[in-house]
């Protein structure tokens, strides 16, 4: 099986083993880091989020604006990409969004590439409606996507192979943190940045743990990545291209540090490598 998490605006240094110098900032994901391989050296070649997400699919560097694919809707469909060799294979692929996948033609675009099931925020909020009480700007809160996440895995898991893709977006400027997240205080202040980085790492770890708990680790890959980057917790700006955090945790890899410069155009052939096709 895959399961692919994708976290917004996310470098590899709000990590400990990626550089942070900021104490226990994402505890679950630094659990996860010390049982996988990290690419210390990963750029995102390109963005926004849709131009990242389909370069990381289709091996390509996509330009494109915001309505390019919804108005060129057969864009890339011509194109054997990550998810289309594992349809040939046989695996049941369904993405997760908490927010509107429509912006940038993203919900599209993963239907073009054999995606069963794309779930955004209009089918969430209509099964859940009491969980767009808390939602921000966006579209509802992470740790509110990881619950309908855990609940699908509950049913994918099932039906094996899977490939699950999740999207987590509380990360994304202005940045949000949920109600339920653990709050994350500094020297006695708060910075909402840290805090959304803390809710993420608290979102991904509820599923991260179910998937320990269902057992399914043992047969499982399992990427951590960010689309683009982050604000530089450390130069205090964006960088168009920094590094962003790819972890990738598989039973038959050995975990530790992989300094190979790459970039989102590797992602697909990377991951299909660490599933042995």
């Amino acid at each position: 099986n895959i399961a692919i998490l994708y976290l917004e605006s996310f470098n590899t240094n709000y990590t400990k083993k990626g550089g942070s110098h900021f104490k226990d900032l994402t505890p679950n994901i630094d659990l996860f880091i010390e049982k996988s391989v990290l690419f210390t050296n990963y750029f995102n070649a390109v963005s926004p989020t849709h131009n990242s997400i389909i370069s990381s699919w289709c091996g390509i560097f996509p330009e494109l604006g915001d309505n390019y694919v919804r108005e060129n809707k057969d864009y890339t469909k011509s194109l054997t990409c990550f998810s289309d060799i594992l349809n040939s294979l046989g695996y049941t692929q369904k993405f997760f969004f908490g927010h509107g996948a429509w912006y940038g033609g993203v919900n599209l675009f993963l239907k073009n590439h054999s995606y069963e099931q794309v779930t955004e925020l209009s089918q969430i909020g209509k099964e859940f409606p009491e969980w767009l009480k808390n939602r921000h700007e966006w579209g509802i809160q992470d740790t509110d996507l990881s619950r309908y996440v855990i609940g699908q895995i509950e049913q994918v898991g099932n039906n094996q192979p899977f490939n699950i893709g999740v999207f987590y977006i509380n990360t994304h400027p202005p940045f949000f943190n949920a109600p339920d997240c653990p709050k994350y205080v500094l020297d006695n202040t708060k910075n909402l940045h840290l805090q959304s980085i803390q809710c993420v790492d608290h979102a991904v770890g509820m599923v991260l743990q179910t998937l320990k708990k269902r057992g399914l680790m043992e047969n499982t890959v399992v990427v951590v990545v960010g689309d683009t980057p982050g604000k530089d917790l450390e130069k205090g700006q964006f960088l168009p291209y920094n590094k962003t955090l790819l972890s990738i945790y598989s039973p038959d890899l050995k975990p530790g540090i992989n300094e190979t410069f790459s970039y989102s155009p590797d992602l697909g052939p990377t991951i299909l490598e660490a599933m042995g096709i």
